[in-house]
């Protein structure tokens, strides 16, 4: 598949690899996740993205480590979906169920 250079223009890729705690932890670095303070980066994160680009419409968290801090982020403005979220949400239309509702969410990449 691939996306043409037009609708590449509307992607922002947004990255955790600057946190000091999520990122070393997924890494390895660190035995414990403190999840407030990964919560707290990974909201960071997406806050930083949209002050960045404003006309962000939703966020993709690509990252399975991701579901868990959607959620707080879906409290913000800006929807978007997790990827174990959005995989479920494509297979339920692939297979024609209605449904499969897609929560509203921010993170990792971005779409304009």
């Amino acid at each position: 598949m691939g996306i043409t250079a037009e609708l590449r223009k509307r992607v922002v890729l947004a990255g955790l690899e600057h946190t000091a705690h999520f990122y070393p932890m997924i890494l390895g670095e660190h035995r414990d996740l403190d999840v407030v303070r990964a919560g707290a980066e990974v909201v960071g994160a997406a806050t930083a993205a949209l002050a960045e680009h404003p006309d962000i419409g939703a966020f993709v968290f690509e990252c399975t480590n991701l579901p868990p801090y959607a959620m707080r982020c879906a409290r913000r403005p800006t929807g978007g979906v997790d990827a174990l979220t959005l995989v479920d949400w494509l297979r339920a239309g692939w297979r024609g169920e209605r449904g499969g509702a897609v929560s509203g969410t921010p993170c990792s990449t971005a779409a304009r």
